[in-house]
């Protein structure tokens, strides 16, 4: 997606308990914040899918809102505007206005309007009394659409995988145009539809294509439309530079640690292994002559720190939760104001 110069994702969400619920969770809490993640400034949103084919009450939508928030906002990674996590609403074709928005507005009202919601347009939209934060469209049968100032959005085909038609064909030189087009547009968000959706045949995401060669079979079609890398170079070639780069760290050094006292040796290396629960490494204990100890992953970002006797870490940082695998560095102080260093690689 850093190829690409993708600075969201915009994850389907089908409710709390689903499969996908499960995925964004370890996603946001355990990929996203591993040391060998190559884009930690990726960010994500979810896309409420249920509106789209049901009217869930203003229960339902406080509760499934309280659970994005409790379970996914916390994360770092999660996307926020103005300090408010972004959810993405689909919806259906026959909304019209003082309806679902109407029942949004109000889950927003009930939770402190705590969201950034982004609604899906309705012939209408503009003149609903109930206005969300932002609108898109999503229609990727489209090669391109505009809703001014909101979105505009793109498409590089849509072939929906149950036997239709194609409903818009690929052309690589007819998406590549319509990407030029979304650059210059003012709008707020600039939306690739879709990066994998496979069953709607929208994928931008490097692929080949296929044919049914038997039941239960398929094979590369020879014929088949030029795929593998062609929309992401398409994307490079056009969109910004990621504002904010990638995010990843340089490689770290595996040679040595420099100290408070000018000394440059290897540090000390210690296995932790909580979550496998054996009784085995469960924590690690620091020695007495230590005061305070702060950890730090290898982005330099703290993640626990303690003071006094009896130092000690168990993996968890300071919201409680056990931090991702990886290696994390050390810092103890001693009483005489000495430092040294320990290299802890948590293994979950």
């Amino acid at each position: 997606m850093a190829e690409a110069r993708q600075e969201v994702v915009i994850a389907s969400w089908w409710g709390q308990g689903t499969k996908e619920d499960a995925a964004l969770t370890n996603i946001l809490h355990d990929f996203m914040g591993r040391a060998d993640n190559p884009y930690p400034n990726l960010r994500w949103a979810v896309y409420y899918e249920d509106e789209g084919f049901s009217d869930p009450d203003v229960s339902t939508l406080v509760s499934d809102l309280t659970h994005i928030r409790d379970q996914f906002a916390v994360s770092p990674f999660f996307l926020r505007v103005n300090g408010k996590p972004v959810v993405f609403v689909y919806a259906g074709a026959a909304d019209e206005p003082g309806t679902m928005t109407q029942r949004w507005h109000d889950a927003q009202a009930a939770l402190g309007n705590a969201f950034y919601i982004v609604l899906k347009v309705f012939p209408g939209y503009a003149s609903d009394p109930n206005q969300p934060d932002s609108w898109h469209q999503y229609a990727p049968a489209l090669r391109s659409d505009q809703q001014a100032p909101y979105a505009f959005a793109v498409s590089p085909g849509f072939w929906l995988d149950d036997g239709s038609a194609v409903r818009l064909a690929r052309d690589a030189a007819a998406f590549e145009a319509a990407v030029q087009s979304m650059v210059a547009a003012p709008a707020t968000w600039k939306l690739v539809e879709t990066w994998n959706e496979w069953g709607e045949g929208t994928a931008v995401e490097p692929g080949v294509q296929t044919r049914d060669n038997g039941p239960g079979q398929e094979v590369q079609d020879p014929a088949g439309t030029p795929f593998g890398n062609l929309y992401v170079d398409i994307l490079q070639r056009n969109l910004p530079s990621l504002e904010q780069g990638t995010g990843a760290p340089a490689a770290p050094t595996p040679t040595a640690i420099r100290t408070s006292q000018g000394l440059t040796g290897q540090p000390e290396r210690r296995i932790l292994s909580p979550g496998l629960a054996d009784g085995i490494n469960d924590r690690v204990v620091f020695g007495e002559e230590y005061r305070e100890v702060r950890l730090v992953d290898l982005r330099g970002r703290e993640v626990y720190r303690s003071e006094g006797t009896g130092l000690m870490w168990s993996g968890r940082g300071a919201d409680g939760r056990l931090c991702p695998s990886g290696e994390y560095v050390a810092r103890l102080k001693k009483q005489d104001g000495t430092a040294t260093y320990q290299i802890i690689v948590l293994v979950k």
